[in-house]
């Protein structure tokens, strides 16, 4: 991408009581020249964050850890990602996920979350997450008329049937919701309040794009069914409140899944990458 060095000089940041996190989803870095990406790192920088937050789409393969060593210069910041679909193309899922994890092991301040269990925000807060994938159970992914780019740019879907498409979005999305159910039982464990990074939104009403639901040939693609209900049954009986924070659909909800689960997809745009939201723990 030629964006290594785009960065010359950062902000330090002077530190307040509360840690200030930026959330960023779907920033598609890759789409962008220079310029655009130091108007985006100017952003940040004037934002002032103590952390950083994303959940997934932060490039493709071939383009990934330029990005991710974008958010590595950031000095005092603490990042916490997940990947996306798009962060796979031209690459393999399995393949991608190991060199990313082997890569940031050089820095201090980068933290792949599938790789973690959870991280103290503060004394009652912890964070969690997973990239997650789609799993086809919403809707009717059979007779949808959507095929998604993954098919063809991503390596492990290249040749396959629709059912070899299906088994393998099941088999990945079991694959994450596994890791965030043995995250939930330790987050709850120690904390009340728990945050959760994953890219793809794992109840159907969280599948907004335009302002509305997903219908039944863009939800098997844009929804992880077992990822909610990994969710929904752990959080039922819960007093602790878990925030769900995911991506994907491009477009911009929040709705209370439970009194204590709350579930908010970010909003995006090609070409124009923003900060989603702004927390303080």
């Amino acid at each position: 991408m030629g964006i290594r060095y785009a960065i010359v000089s950062l902000v330090v940041r002077e530190k307040g009581k509360k840690m200030k996190v930026i959330w960023l989803t779907d920033i598609h870095l890759n789409f962008l020249g220079m310029h655009q990406i130091k108007k985006f790192v100017k952003k940040i920088n004037e934002a002032a964050p103590d952390a950083i937050f994303i959940t997934g789409d932060i490039s493709e393969a071939p383009s990934i850890l330029d990005c991710l060593f974008i958010f590595s210069r950031f000095e005092n910041v603490q990042t916490y990602f997940v990947l996306g679909n798009h962060d796979y193309y031209k690459g393999s899922i399995e393949h991608v996920n190991s060199y990313v994890t082997d890569y940031i092991k050089q820095f201090d301040n980068l933290h792949f979350m599938d790789n973690e269990t959870f991280i103290e925000l503060n004394e009652n807060t912890c964070l969690i997450g997973n990239t997650g994938w789609y799993d086809g159970r919403f809707g009717d992914f059979m007779n949808s008329r959507v095929l998604m780019q993954d098919y063809n740019i991503i390596h492990d879907f290249m040749g396959l049937t629709k059912s070899g498409m299906l088994g393998l979005n099941q088999k990945l999305a079991e694959k994450s919701a596994q890791h965030i159910q043995d995250c939930l039982i330790e987050a709850f464990d120690r904390y009340q309040n728990v945050v959760l990074l994953t890219h793809i939104p794992p109840f159907w009403e969280s599948c907004v794009h335009n302002g509305k639901m997903s219908d039944s040939h863009w939800a098997p693609h844009f929804s992880s069914k077992i990822m909610g209900e990994v969710i929904e049954e752990f959080m039922k009986d819960r007093s602790g409140h878990l925030t769900v924070l995911c991506g994907h659909t491009h477009g911009s909800g929040e709705i209370d899944i439970l009194p204590n689960v709350r579930v908010i997809t970010g909003s995006a745009e090609y070409y124009k990458p923003k900060i989603s939201r702004v927390f303080e723990y």
